[in-house]
């Protein structure tokens, strides 16, 4: 992130707006963190993640298999 950052700053000085390269740097940075998404509860992921099941024919100890014994549920978290 920091090399494409550092590849649109301008090389040259004057922008022609009065702005100065880090000040167009920094716009950048805080328009890429403005379209973050929100940090997430990794309990709360994990607890949304244990309910889901799998496909019908896999089993875990006999049972239908659940949660993070599902092998793509795993990549959810």
């Amino acid at each position: 992130m920091l090399d494409v950052l550092t590849e649109i700053r301008p090389k040259e000085g004057g922008s022609g707006d009065g702005k100065s390269m880090d000040d167009i740097v920094k716009d950048s940075v805080n328009d890429f963190i403005s379209k973050l998404p929100p940090a997430y509860d990794l309990k709360q992921v994990r607890e949304q993640v244990n309910k889901l099941g799998g496909p019908p024919k896999l089993q875990a100890g006999g049972k239908p298999a659940k949660g993070m014994d599902v092998p793509l549920n795993v990549f959810l978290l």
